[in-house]
């Protein structure tokens, strides 16, 4: 988790404003998916499904905390995301491309 002070937290018309404004490279780059479809897939209770939703649900309080914000409604097991900062990533791309 990354920790800094006074984030300032887009709003959701400020996201959609913003992605609004890019173009179509800006957008590949800029927005960032998250597939909410499979956070529960394996669970053998509700119990086990509770645990995984509540995590899920408390990261994307993180995230909205550290200026993320999505840029229009949920659609599907797809949320999209984008922050002001172009130098911020929901996810670490060194993480991911090991």
């Amino acid at each position: 988790m990354r920790h800094h002070t006074h984030r300032r937290m887009l709003t959701p018309d400020q996201a959609a404003d913003l992605a609004a404004e890019f173009d179509e490279h800006e957008f590949e780059e800029r927005v960032e998916p998250i597939c909410v479809g499979p956070i529960a897939d394996g669970s053998r209770s509700l119990s086990e499904a509770a645990h995984e939703l509540h995590g899920f649900a408390v990261w994307l309080v993180e995230l909205e905390r550290e200026g993320w914000q999505l840029i229009h409604e949920a659609e599907g097991n797809h949320l999209e995301l984008v922050h002001s900062d172009p130098s911020e990533h929901v996810y670490d791309t060194e993480v991911n491309e090991a």
